[in-house]
């Protein structure tokens, strides 16, 4: 206590007024009650946020620029893909020429020709043997 300070002189000559026990009372269970309160539904979300502010008050300014970076990232983003948009409807598709058109027809007809059952080839029987196959006899028949 400074003695010097006039106001601490006069405070300290002024008689201290006891609270009634009844006014005590109330105070200290009104108190109590709402401690038990506050501790006994305590929220996973009020848990969430105090487990956030524990991780986050250490360096809430390195934390405000990792915030503000990603929100320039998304804004970036969303304007870069707005521009992409208007870019694709400027580009609308125009209608095929009628030379793209005979070149896709001929294509098509192709591929139809290509997948189709091919055509049996003739029977052995009715061909005369190769000269690789009548060799092919006389080595083994000599055997």
């Amino acid at each position: 206590m400074n003695t010097s300070d006039p106001l601490e002189k006069r405070l300290s000559e002024i008689p201290m007024r006891t609270v009634s026990a009844g006014w005590r009372n109330e105070i200290l269970r009104g108190a109590i009650e709402h401690e038990s309160q506050k501790n006994a539904i305590q929220s996973p979300e009020s848990s969430v946020l105090s487990l956030l502010r524990q991780c986050l008050w250490p360096h809430p300014a390195a934390w405000g620029t990792l915030a503000a970076v990603w929100v320039i990232i998304v804004v970036l983003n969303i304007s870069s893909g707005a521009i992409s948009i208007s870019l694709a409807r400027r580009a609308a598709p125009t209608l095929p020429s009628p030379e793209l058109l005979a070149l896709l027809r001929e294509q098509r007809t192709l591929l139809q020709s290509l997948l189709a059952e091919p055509t049996p080839p003739p029977p052995l029987l009715d061909r005369k043997p190769s000269a690789y196959w009548l060799r092919c006899e006389r080595v083994s028949s000599a055997a």
